[in-house]
């Protein structure tokens, strides 16, 4: 049985080389720095935007009137006389100047013991009282000394002695107010009016962020400019010199926003550090988000970054003159 031999033809492979001057790093910390400060200038103008929105909005606004409402019902706060806020009763009668520190904690006693038998807060009301004299219990002065017998009586009698039950009700009081959040309402508004705040917040220096260095960057199909890089004559290329494409400017942000950005704000700024580290220190001047994507930072001032092959080809073409009606003419097509 004879066997087809098989020739090797090598076929030689035509190779356009690109070349780019790599951007300096002056100029690409002087564009980044311009897009975060034009960033956190629209992020400030929304949040504020954002908080009047929240303000005037009749959805916060009635978890606002039902956690006002639960929080006066309690005892422990009252409207403030001035704004019409609300406010701890405890902060008007330590700054009054007409009670005596005696009056002041015979006060404090009363709206702390009447509050610790609210069955909105308590399951019951023995429950609640159960739970106020066990602090008495706790209640030590600056050196240690207990300030209430075992019948929850008041042990120092000297005036001298005021100061310390003043601080003992006081904090007493600011301790109080976190037995609110046994209301459910109370809870329920609370959790809404804090969570409404935080994805405000979140959202407002996110969507600037967004603009800058993703959707501006569509706008510029070759280079992938900031408004940063555009005013520094930079760009963003693909490892072969041609543009970045869609997907891989999408991927390369999400990456950029995910782990350089949120991941730097819970690892004391390690990603960043990270990546700026390398921009500086590496062969290649890479950040590390243009490391794993494999896409360079270059210098376009006297340069032009080509879409793709076909639009580098008719480029060429250009240059050596070539038109339609010429007989060595041929289109390109892909290979």
């Amino acid at each position: 049985m004879k066997k087809n031999k098989v020739e090797e033809i090598n076929i030689p492979v035509e190779v356009h080389e690109l070349e780019y001057e790599r951007a300096t790093n002056p100029r690409r910390i002087a564009s980044n720095l311009l897009d975060t400060f034009l960033s956190l200038l629209l992020g400030m103008i929304l949040l504020c935007l954002t908080f009047y929105l929240i303000e005037v909005s009749p959805v916060v606004g009635n978890f606002e009137s039902t956690r006002n409402e639960i929080a006066l019902s309690s005892g422990l706060y009252e409207k403030s006389e001035i704004d019409g806020f609300i406010i701890r009763k405890n902060e008007n009668i330590l700054d009054s100047e007409e009670l005596t520190s005696q009056e002041k904690i015979d006060k404090l006693h009363e709206i702390l013991y009447i509050f610790y038998q609210n069955e909105d807060f308590f399951n019951t009301s023995k429950e609640g009282l159960d739970l106020f004299y066990d602090y008495f219990d706790l209640g030590i002065d600056e050196n240690e000394n207990k300030l209430f017998d075992e019948n929850h009586n008041r042990i120092y009698l000297s005036s001298d002695y005021d100061q310390a039950y003043l601080n003992f009700y006081n904090d007493l009081f600011n301790l109080s107010t976190g037995y609110l959040a046994n209301n459910s309402d109370y809870l329920h508004s609370s959790q809404a009016i804090i969570l409404i705040l935080i994805f405000s917040i979140i959202g407002t220096m996110l969507v600037p962020f967004i603009i800058f260095y993703y959707i501006i960057p569509l706008f510029f199909v070759r280079t992938r400019q900031t408004l940063g890089m555009l005013l520094t004559k930079t760009a963003i290329i693909n490892y072969d010199g041609l543009a970045v494409s869609f997907k891989k400017h999408t991927f390369r942000f999400i990456f950029i926003f995910i782990f350089e950005i949120i991941c730097s704000i819970f690892a004391f700024l390690v990603p960043f550090i990270i990546s700026f580290s390398m921009m500086i220190l590496s062969k290649s001047h890479q950040t590390l988000h243009d490391y794993l994507f494999s896409t360079y930072c270059v210098n376009i001032t006297d340069r032009t970054i080509y879409k793709d092959k076909y639009e580098y080809k008719l480029s060429l073409r250009d240059k050596e003159g070539l038109r339609i009606e010429d007989k060595d003419y041929k289109p390109y097509i892909e290979e």
